[in-house]
This record gives structure tokens, C-alpha cells and sequence, in this order.
């Protein structure tokens, strides 16, 4: 650690922190599709109530299926979709630093500045990449959500589609 510079510790900080943010934008877009996906669900609803009145054996039963998968495939995706908003966002490392707006917010204006007067360069070294280290699980987090979530969009399209062709 002695060989990293401060400046590339916030440089690193700031690449991981826009992966982040790439992640809510790709949450951000997934939300429009899920709401595309239910609100085209709902206006179908006549004749989806039509399709399970007319139809009757093996074909009834893979209308249920077929429901109760879109259902489901809806709910996971929701899930994920959610979670990825709303990811565990703390630093359990230290109670201490200075670079973490979730410890920062807890203290008076007055200590911060006094302590951030008496930071180190090896402190302020050792807490950027604490916070590298916190925002890239963040981050990975939030990514791999993003991903389930995209394919739980992709299955419900094809279970859509599905159901409209029976």
C-alpha cells in the first residue's frame, strides 16, 4: 500500500462508485420493461379471462401453468429488481472512516472536520481502500441482481408470448 498514491485511491473509488451508479440506471430501465409488461398484462386481462373460460383439458391446465410461471417469474423479478434499488449499504469495517457518508452523516460538523484536520496519509491511504473494498461489494451486489433480474425479464416475455399463442 505504501506504492499507491492518494490520487489513484480516489481515481479507483470513483471508477467503482460509477459502476453503481451503472447499476441503477440499469435498474432504472428494467423498471420501465417490468411496468411495459404488467400494464400490457392488464389491459389482456378480458381476454385472457375468455382464453381460461373457452378452453378446457390438457390446454386449461397449461394456461394454469403458464399463469401461475408468468406469476412467479414477475415476482422474482420484482424481487431482484427491488433489492438492486435497496442493497445492505455499510462499512463493516471500521466505525471510523472517514470516506463513508454513512459514518460521516452520524457526526457533528465539528468532530468531522477536526478529525479529518488530523488524518494521516497512511490513514487516509488505508480508508480509501476500505471504501474501494465496500463499494465494489456494493457494486458487485447490486450487478449480479441486475443480471437475475434481466433474466427473469426475458423469461417472462417468452411466458407472455406463450400464453397470447395458446
Amino acid at each position: 500500500m505504501k506504492n499507491l498514491s492518494l490520487q489513484f485511491l480516489q481515481e479507483e473509488l470513483k471508477r467503482v462508485s460509477d459502476w453503481i451508479k451503472l447499476s441503477d440506471q440499469k435498474t432504472a430501465f428494467l423498471a420501465v420493461y417490468y411496468s411495459a409488461v404488467a400494464g400490457f398484462a392488464v389491459s389482456q386481462k378480458e381476454e385472457a379471462i375468455s382464453k381460461f373460460l373457452s378452453s378446457e383439458g390438457w390446454v386449461l391446465n397449461l394456461l394454469y401453468i403458464d399463469l401461475l410461471l408468468i406469476i412467479l417469474t414477475f415476482s422474482f423479478g420484482m424481487y431482484f429488481l427491488f433489492s438492486s434499488i435497496f442493497p445492505r449499504l455499510n462499512n463493516s469495517f471500521t466505525d471510523e472512516s472517514l470516506f463513508y457518508f454513512g459514518t460521516i452523516s452520524k457526526m457533528k460538523f465539528v468532530d468531522f472536520i477536526k478529525k479529518l484536520g488530523t488524518l494521516s496519509a497512511i490513514e487516509s491511504k488505508k480508508q480509501l481502500v476500505e471504501q474501494i473494498y465496500t463499494n465494489s461489494l456494493i457494486a458487485d451486489r447490486k450487478m449480479k441482481r441486475v443480471g437475475a433480474c434481466i433474466r427473469c425479464l426475458f423469461v417472462l416475455i417468452f411466458l407472455v408470448m406463450i400464453f397470447i399463442l395458446m
